[in-house]
């Protein structure tokens, strides 16, 4: 088994700087599958997407994306058709019922001459779909999707390839998921907090908001349907979110079961995709070389018997070494941000912490923090 103390690992020696890079990029790839996406949109609210058809999601052609939406690094913008007004569901889930069509039995119909003429089916229309993932709070979020979704419904609606129910311009669902420990404090939409202006100046401001998903607000029995195939089939996207939210000691039998459902599924490209995904975020979490995706389909055991060795052997290989060495690193990343004095402070809070968990929020406060006394209040009650 090769094994990796944390602190010789990059990514988790800046976990302010380096690790969010390789989560968002991870992030990106495995939101490329279309898969991903429909299991995604299955998480909202019935009443925003009970119109959707999830058969329909398709990336825009590179081509007709703006170059200051397509040279981000998170954004990912999609597609998607409403369903024909006479097949969209009565309880706005968004499933279409299979087998509907043509399920009268033969011979039942009336001659042609007596067939009444078919009610005219309203041309379904698409949606622009934009999503942004998060692991801090952005006050400005709703500045930015502003500016993204109109950058990418120009692109798209100039030529008039793309429309909206009715032939009229494309309506956008901009998409904000967020994974960070914290609440989520930014704003929702554009243009509150401005109060006091003469009515008509209010009236013309400009209006804009965002759905947000929140991850942290689904409890651990939801996280836990994304690890089975439940009344509701199996959900790639709710599994993403168990395993990124799971403890060092539930990820053995996590990964094994996202890889027994991928394969049951037959998501062979998906599954290349989580595949990365766990090299690139949870082998740095966790500091210890996991077996590849494709070994833990074929032989699932083998996973847990490796997670189980590295449990039994992380203090022996020098665990507590490598968190006074993990709250060092903090402290230097403190003192280069606020200086001397908040370091100091600092290394009175997280004297002998050896929470890896614990340890990480405060990487993420001295990155997301402006000042140091709002990181040190922060850390006091973390």
């Amino acid at each position: 088994m090769d094994q990796r103390s944390p602190q010789g690992n990059p990514s988790a020696e800046a976990k302010g700087d380096a690790f969010r890079p390789k989560q968002d990029l991870g992030q990106k790839r495995l939101f490329s599958h279309q898969r991903m996406v429909a299991d995604l949109l299955r998480l909202l609210p019935k009443g925003l997407t009970g119109g959707f058809d999830l058969n329909t999601l398709r990336r825009p052609p590179a081509e007709h994306v703006a170059d200051a939406l397509r040279s981000r690094r998170s954004d990912m913008p999609w597609r998607i058709d409403f369903l024909p007004s006479t097949e969209r569901p009565s309880d706005g889930s968004g499933a279409t019922r299979l087998g509907d069509e043509g399920s009268s039995a033969k011979g039942t119909s009336p001659p042609a001459q007596f067939s009444p003429s078919p009610p005219a089916v309203e041309r379904p229309g698409t949606c622009l779909l934009l999503i942004e993932f998060q692991s801090t709070v952005d006050l400005r979020m709703a500045d930015r999707m502003l500016e993204y979704m109109v950058l990418l419904r120009g692109d798209l609606a100039r030529e008039g390839r793309v429309r909206g129910p009715g032939g009229g311009p494309p309506p956008l669902l901009p998409l904000v998921v967020y994974n960070g420990r914290r609440p989520w404090t930014a704003p929702v939409e554009l243009g509150g907090g401005l109060r006091g202006l003469p009515a008509r100046l209010a009236d013309i401001q400009p209006k804009f908001e965002y759905e947000l998903l929140e991850v942290r607000r689904f409890n651990q029995d939801v996280l836990a349907l994304g690890l089975q195939e439940g009344a509701f089939g199996v959900n790639f996207a709710l599994a993403l979110f168990a395993l990124e939210n799971a403890s060092a000691e539930n990820l053995s039998s996590g990964i094994s079961a996202v890889a027994r459902l991928l394969k049951a599924e037959g998501e062979l490209d998906l599954a290349e995709s989580f595949g990365m995904w766990v090299e690139g975020v949870l082998e740095p979490r966790l500091g210890v070389r996991l077996p590849s995706l494709k070994e833990m389909m074929e032989e699932p055991p083998m996973l847990a018997e490796t997670l189980d060795e590295w449990a039994e052997e992380k203090y022996r290989l020098g665990w507590a070494e490598g968190m006074e060495r993990e709250r060092a690193l903090l402290l230097r990343q403190a003192n280069r941000r606020f200086g001397a004095d908040v370091s100091e402070a600092l290394a009175k809070l997280i004297k002998g912490v050896d929470d890896p968990d614990r340890l990480a929020e405060v990487g993420d406060l001295i990155v997301d923090c402006t000042t140091g006394r709002e990181m040190l209040d922060h850390a006091s009650r973390a």
